[in-house]
């Protein structure tokens, strides 16, 4: 596998925390020599959609007109970590969405895209152009739904979005270039939490239906509206925690609730530390699906992720991000107004977060006080 990788400018993943590691032989998730995360795209219809749901939000994201309003970006306020060296910068959000008031972050050093200009390719690069150009890899469908409606949503998801640079092509597949949001950390925890009552999608074959659905049902997804896929926690001490997919399966509801817990602590921050920034960015996300009616998403992922060299909770740098649209569907395909299974899970997620650091659900986990420590 060393070799492979090497051969092709390419190296494995150290951080990935859900998913698989390897399919059909081949390494899910690598990292390329400009620090792009890259994903193993799944064949067919999965991999076409997951390619136009990134390239429509991309292309929101490339259309907006540049303001002189930014947020900052791995505040106790805002998703996403400051990348070492310096912190993010975002442009002020566009469209009345509710959850569109944080701008995304911007590449953390990674070549951009601007406008619909292309992106400088490279040897192996297949569509390398920005979404939403001529040369783009995505198929016409990425646009989604037409109307003002599509596109502030589109905005809206900007926030919590990585952003995307077309797809590579390695040993006769195409895997995805995404921004690389552990990157953001020198000692990255994270956590990713599969959103949604149910995983299965309307019209899905009957096999798929009747595998998720016993997955969703011997797990807390049918029951807490989600379930944790993975967690890599690195704490000051110098170890690192690592849980994947199949011990998550086996968390009951308190068991989930600690492992909340246990993803928070890198040895001296506690949970609210971690939690409060995270529940604000999850309540805006929230929001944003009470009224968003654009875009149905199934068996997709929230992914928290903080600073696990932090001393402070000023250090944490809390982010949220929004990943895995293989089964995203954009409106007029799975008609039904909002997409009340994926903000089932979320509010579940969010329960479960207020919980771990047991806060009433609607407000903050911590009050900070001026000098940075924890109000009694």
């Amino acid at each position: 596998m060393a070799a492979w990788t090497e051969a092709r400018g390419v190296r494995p993943y150290e951080n990935q925390v859900g998913g698989h590691s390897t399919k059909d032989g081949l390494p899910a998730s690598l990292v390329d020599e400009e620090g792009r995360f890259l994903k193993l795209l799944q064949a067919g219809e999965r991999g076409e959609r997951e390619v136009a749901l990134y390239a429509a939000v991309e292309r929101a994201r490339c259309s907006r007109p540049k303001s002189d309003g930014l947020v900052e970006n791995g505040s106790s306020s805002s998703s996403g970590g400051s990348r070492r060296g310096g912190g993010d910068e975002r442009q002020a959000a566009c469209g009345s969405v509710p959850g569109a008031c944080g701008a995304p972050p911007s590449s953390g050093g990674f070549p951009g895209v601007a406008g619909d200009s292309a992106v400088s390719g490279r040897t192996g690069d297949v569509g390398h152009a920005a979404p939403g150009s001529r040369n783009s890899s995505s198929t016409g469908s990425d646009s989604g739904p037409s109307g003002s409606g599509a596109d502030a949503t589109l905005c809206a998801l900007a926030r919590w979005v990585p952003r995307s640079f077309g797809t590579r092509t390695l040993c006769g597949r195409a895997y995805l270039a995404l921004e690389d949001a552990a990157a953001a950390y020198a000692s990255p925890c994270v956590l990713d939490a599969k959103i949604g009552l149910r995983t299965w999608y309307p019209g899905a074959p009957p096999a798929l239906i009747e595998k998720y659905r016993s997955k969703d049902e011997a797990t807390t997804q049918s029951s807490l509206g989600f379930r944790i896929c993975g967690v890599r926690v690195a704490r000051l001490d110098g170890s690192v925690w690592r849980a994947d997919r199949h011990w998550g399966k086996g968390l009951g509801p308190e068991g989930a609730v600690d492992a909340l817990r246990r993803f928070a602590d890198n040895g001296l921050l506690a949970p609210g530390d971690v939690f409060a920034p995270a529940l604000r960015e999850l309540r805006a996300l929230a929001a944003l699906f009470e009224s968003q009616s654009a875009y149905h998403l199934y068996s997709s992922s929230v992914l928290l992720l903080y600073e696990g060299a932090a001393r402070s909770p000023a250090e944490a740098h809390v982010g949220v991000r929004l990943i895995d649209f293989a089964h995203a569907f954009p409106a007029g395909v799975h008609p039904g107004g909002r997409d009340d299974n994926f903000l089932a899970g979320l509010r579940g997620l969010i329960a479960a977060v207020a919980a771990a650091c047991k806060a009433p659900v609607d407000v903050p986990c911590t009050v900070l006080q001026q000098d940075g420590g924890r109000s009694k």
